[in-house]
């Protein structure tokens, strides 16, 4: 059987590959033809760690592999390697309480959880506290002005995000240290951000 996966890199800071994103492909074109997230993500898993060597595969990186809400419900995700996969959840997927306890289950057995897409929404809050990584934090006119026009102890961590968006890591770098920072806390700094940004504009 012919098997056909896509290997997106994704880059730290430095530029350098520090994981791959998995995608299946149904043939040698780019693109994943049925559009069922559920048969996509299961046909990667039977082929990328049944039918393959799956460190070849990742070249030793990490592999975020997406979910939709259906294949964490069933537990699909515990066919992986805890160490070497992060679970990789789209916007789409609606947190409702069976998806927070599946993925509640994963954190506990030592997966590690991204949220992609990332926009912040008051109902994924419990999703929010279980994942270790948020991809794209976008910050929408808005609430930029929101923060930058009010009086607030947010001004400083607004210059911050924007500067990750735009790969301004000497600035970042120069924020963090200000203010100790630790980088792994700024998703969560950022989410009161967006909520105080809410609430002015409200």
């Amino acid at each position: 059987m012919d098997v056909f996966v896509a290997r997106q890199p994704i880059l730290d800071s430095q530029g350098h590959i520090h994981a791959y994103e998995l995608l299946f492909r149904e043939s040698m074109d780019n693109y994943f033809k049925s559009g069922d997230g559920d048969s996509a993500t299961s046909s990667l898993i039977s082929s990328s760690f049944f039918l393959m060597d799956f460190n070849k595969l990742t070249m030793g990186k990490p592999a975020f592999i997406n979910f939709t809400a259906n294949l964490l419900r069933e537990g699909m995700a515990t066919l992986l390697p805890k160490n070497q996969v992060v679970i990789e959840i789209f916007e789409d997927v609606e947190p409702d309480p069976e998806v927070v306890a599946a993925c509640k289950s994963l954190k506990e057995k030592g997966y590690q959880i991204a949220l992609d897409d990332f926009v912040f929404r008051p109902d994924y809050r419990s999703l929010i506290q279980l994942a270790e990584i948020l991809q794209e934090l976008p910050i929408e006119v808005p609430v930029k002005n929101a923060l930058l026009g009010q009086p607030n102890g947010y001004r400083y961590l607004l210059e911050l995000i924007i500067a990750y968006e735009q790969g301004n890591w000497s600035v970042v770098n120069r924020l963090l240290n200000k203010f100790s920072i630790k980088e792994e806390c700024v998703p969560q700094y950022y989410l009161q951000a967006l909520q105080e940004a809410h609430e002015l504009n409200q």
